[in-house]
C-alpha cells in the first residue's frame, strides 16, 4: 500500500509539472489544463503512449501557438505516427510540423500527412523516417515551385529506393534541382557550375518540354517533370545526359537520373501517396494487438 501510494503521488506530481508547463506557454491556467485530462487520457489509450507523454507532445504544439482544438488533432497525428513508424514522439512532431508548415496545411490535415508517409513506406523500399526526413528538407520550396505533396513524396521514395543514400542528401538534392529550374526568370544568372539559366530552358525545350507557359511564367514543376518523364524513354543516352546535367547540375545528375529512369515506377509511388487515406489507422490497428500496447493500456488505467 505504501508503494502504491508513493507511485500515485509521484505520477500526479509528474502530470502536474507537465500540465503546468503547458499552462506557462498557453493562455490556460494549470487547473484548466487539468480539466483536459480526459482528452489526454483518451489519446494515450488510443495511441499507446502514457498521459504524461501525450502532454509532453502537446506542449510542443502549444509552444507553436496552436489552439487547444488544433493541439489535440496534431498530437493525435504525431502520437499515432510515432508508433506506426517506430520513432520517438519528438521526432514525429518535428517531421509533421515541417510538412504541415511547409505545405501550409491545417491541423485537420496532419493525419493525412502521416497516412502518406505510412503508405509509401509500405509500398517502397524506404521507411517513414527516411521519407519524413527528406521531405523536411524540401517541403517549403516544393510548395513554392508548385510540386504537390503526393508528387514530392513519390519523387523522394523513388530516388531513395534506387540510390539508398541518406534522406538528408536526397531532400537537399531536390532543393538544388528546384532552384535551378525555378530561377529561369533571372536570365542574367549563372549557376554554380557555370551553366547559364536560359540553357536549362533550352535543354528542356530540345526534348519537347516547356519550362514556362505562354505568359513567360515558370510552370508548376511537377507538371514539367511529368512531361519530361513521358518523353524520357524516347530520348537517346546523350539527350538524357544533356538534360540531366542542365537541369540538375553535375553534382545532382545521378539523383535526377534515378528519378527519371523507369518513370512509371515514380508515378506508381505518387499514386500510392495519393491513395493513402487511412493508412496510419490501418497500421496502428496492427500495433494495438501487441503486448507493448496492452501493457501501456494497463499503465494508463
Amino acid at each position: 500500500l505504501k508503494q502504491l501510494y508513493s507511485e500515485t503521488v509521484r505520477t500526479i506530481q509528474d502530470l502536474d509539472a507537465a500540465f503546468n508547463g503547458i499552462a506557462i506557454v498557453s493562455s490556460m491556467t494549470t487547473e484548466q489544463v487539468w480539466q483536459q485530462y480526459d482528452a489526454f487520457s483518451k489519446l494515450a489509450k488510443q495511441t499507446g503512449f502514457t498521459v504524461k507523454e501525450i502532454s509532453n507532445l502537446s506542449l510542443e504544439y502549444f509552444r507553436q501557438g496552436k489552439t487547444l482544438g488544433d493541439v489535440i488533432k496534431l498530437t493525435e497525428a504525431a502520437a499515432s505516427a510515432a508508433k506506426v513508424a517506430g520513432i520517438t514522439g519528438e521526432e514525429s512532431v518535428r517531421y509533421l510540423t515541417a510538412a504541415v508548415n511547409g505545405y501550409r496545411l491545417s491541423a485537420d490535415q496532419a493525419m493525412m500527412v502521416s497516412d502518406k508517409f505510412a503508405a509509401l513506406a509500405a509500398a517502397s523500399a524506404t521507411d517513414y523516417d527516411g521519407l519524413a526526413t527528406a521531405l523536411s528538407k524540401v517541403s517549403a520550396q516544393a510548395y513554392t515551385v508548385g510540386v504537390d505533396m503526393d508528387s514530392m513524396l513519390g519523387y523522394i521514395a523513388k530516388v531513395l529506393e534506387v540510390t539508398r543514400e541518406a534522406p538528408e542528401n536526397i531532400g537537399t538534392a531536390f532543393k538544388t534541382i528546384f532552384a535551378r529550374m525555378s530561377e529561369i526568370k533571372d536570365f542574367g544568372a549563372t549557376l554554380e557550375d557555370g551553366m547559364s539559366i536560359n540553357k536549362v530552358e533550352t535543354a528542356l525545350a530540345s526534348v519537347g518540354v516547356a519550362l514556362t507557359d505562354t505568359t513567360g511564367e515558370v510552370r508548376d514543376l511537377d507538371d514539367v517533370l511529368d512531361d519530361l518523364g513521358g518523353q524520357w524513354n524516347k530520348l537517346s543516352k546523350n539527350q538524357k545526359t544533356y538534360v540531366a546535367t542542365a537541369v540538375a547540375g553535375t553534382r545532382q545528375q545521378s539523383r535526377f537520373l534515378a528519378l527519371m529512369e523507369d518513370y512509371d515506377r515514380t508515378m506508381e509511388l505518387v499514386e500510392s501517396s495519393s491513395n493513402s487515406l487511412g493508412a496510419t489507422y490501418a497500421q496502428q490497428a496492427v500495433y494495438t494487438e501487441s503486448l507493448a500496447f496492452a501493457q501501456n493500456q494497463l499503465n494508463v488505467a
